[in-house]
């Protein structure tokens, strides 16, 4: 009777040596880890490279100042809306192009159909310039939330009225 008491002590003091060993050295493979993932930046839309060209000729309210789409073109943005502004004519800068996806929560941008009128985000309310994608309107549950919109890089080829946006 007396070795029950010594064995179930021995195993006890086995079984939490086993799992203080086990968590030591799972402990620095763990915050490892989370230091790794906030080191690593993602990259912005400015260093992507997967393209997709559009045919102006299907969207003729791209052909005049002041005309925006919001369209989705299938794979870009799994299927996301991609906004789409003219903003001149005959400079390199004649567009916006910005993604569909709020930079506060991933809530969805949405084109004012009002022409001219600023973006805003369907699920906190925030108002983003028509033109620059600047936030004008903080969410309503952060007031100190600034970040413009996603714009996306892109390459206009007036001779075959085609532009071409990079994700």
């Amino acid at each position: 009777m007396d070795n029950k008491p010594d064995r179930r002590e021995f195993i006890e003091k086995a079984i939490f040596l086993a799992g203080s060993t086990f968590c030591a050295s799972c402990a620095p493979a763990f915050f490892s880890a989370c230091e790794y993932i906030q080191e690593k930046p993602i990259p912005t839309m400015t260093e992507r490279t997967r393209e997709h060209i559009v045919d102006l000729n299907s969207f003729p309210e791209l052909n005049e100042i002041g005309g925006a789409i919001s369209k989705s073109f299938g794979k870009p943005f799994a299927g996301r809306p991609i906004i789409i502004i003219r903003k001149e004519k005959g400079t390199e800068d004649d567009f916006s192009i910005f993604s569909s996806i709020c930079p506060h929560q991933g809530g969805e941008i949405i084109l004012n159909e009002e022409l001219g009128k600023n973006h805003w985000c369907l699920e906190h309310y925030s108002e983003y310039d028509f033109i620059s994608g600047e936030n004008l309107v903080p969410p309503d549950s952060e007031p100190d939330f600034k970040d413009p919109l996603v714009k996306l890089k892109y390459e206009h080829y007036p001779e075959e009225n085609k532009l071409k946006f990079y994700y």
